[in-house]
């Protein structure tokens, strides 16, 4: 479709452009479904190209394709060429200031962050942000104080759906899963077709081992609304594993892991599904393969208790191996 649109001088009208960046968008997803991390960068490259806001999609594109892949030096690279090029551009500092707090470099995204702040309307996306850091930091109340700030700025009820998100996600990072359960439940109050929400409220209820019905039932419409994410299989896939259906859970998690292959949770759910059907050795591979992606992950994705229990399924299911091929080298 690319091919057949393009046109040889490289001009094209508002109209062809949107067009463009549409096709562009779709194969740089199917790229990174795929991992194929430089082919989805040269294709978002190719949508910046067609200038204006554009530009802006297409640089962030880049820097999600390399986060999927966990290069964030490169990552960090993209976002910091974006902002030197354009010092006055908001989004553009705020995009670089997401990277510095994810690569040791946090107080200097921070700052970058407040000094985009101006007193106006626009401050909400900035607090906002703000405490995206300070969650991904863990500085609990530093995140409640910006999204505090943020509702200041948030008068209608689309601007309380990311923002509500936002306050409950920091209530369940603390352990407080009732209220967290009541601030998603008030963005589905607003947006009941929010797939975000309904994935989150119901992964978390899934990790509880309650309301798995219900659970069941939010992550279907979720994976309805969006087919192709991976996470949201991963969230059906598990629901499916916590109610014992392994078989259902692991094509899930399997479609999951084809998707991204560099997410550590989903190899390990993987290997538990595979575990609970006797698969013992491509349990093993995949619980292996998640120690692997946890070593390259930021330190901000990473639950040392999760990491914790990984090595104990993965050393005893280690022992029952070697213990299975002992008893059948002995067998006359």
């Amino acid at each position: 479709m690319l091919a057949t649109t393009a046109k040889p001088d490289g001009k094209y009208t508002d109209g062809e452009k949107n067009n463009r960046a549409i096709f562009l968008d779709r194969l740089a997803l199917l790229y990174r479904e795929q991992n194929k991390t430089d082919q989805a960068v040269s294709t978002y490259k190719d949508m910046a190209a067609l200038g204006g806001d554009l530009k802006d999609r297409g640089i962030g594109g880049e820097v999600d394709a390399y986060r999927d892949a966990h290069e964030w030096t490169k990552a960090a690279d993209v976002a910091e060429a974006a902002a030197k090029a354009a010092p006055d551009d908001r989004d553009a500092q705020i995009l670089y200031a997401g990277q510095l707090a994810d690569t040791g470099k946090a107080e200097q995204g921070l700052q970058i962050l407040k000094d985009q702040l101006n007193g106006k309307a626009d401050d909400r996306i900035t607090y906002l942000t703000l405490a995206q850091s300070y969650l991904r930091l863990r500085r609990w109340s530093e995140a409640n104080a910006a999204l505090d700030k943020a509702e200041v700025f948030s008068g209608k009820p689309d601007d309380k759906v990311y923002l509500y998100f936002l306050r409950g996600t920091v209530a369940d990072k603390q352990g407080k899963k009732d209220e967290a359960d009541t601030w998603f439940r008030k963005v589905l109050d607003i947006d009941p077709n929010n797939a975000q929400t309904l994935n989150y409220l119901a992964y978390m209820d899934a990790e509880r081992g309650i309301k798995l019905q219900d659970a069941l039932t939010m992550v279907k419409k979720a994976v309805e609304l969006d087919p192709q994410n991976y996470a949201y299989l991963d969230t059906e896939g598990w629901v499916d594993f916590q109610l014992g259906e392994y078989a259902m859970a692991e094509a899930l998690l399997s479609k999951a892991v084809e998707r991204n292959a560099t997410d550590p949770t989903l190899h390990d759910h993987l290997g538990q599904a595979l575990e609970k059907q006797g698969k013992l050795k491509p349990a093993v591979a995949q619980w292996e393969r998640a120690l692997v992606e946890y070593g390259r992950s930021l330190p901000a994705d990473i639950e040392q208790d999760d990491v914790a229990k990984l090595r104990k399924r993965l050393d005893t299911a280690r022992v029952k191996l070697a213990r299975n091929g002992k008893a059948t080298r002995e067998t006359p």
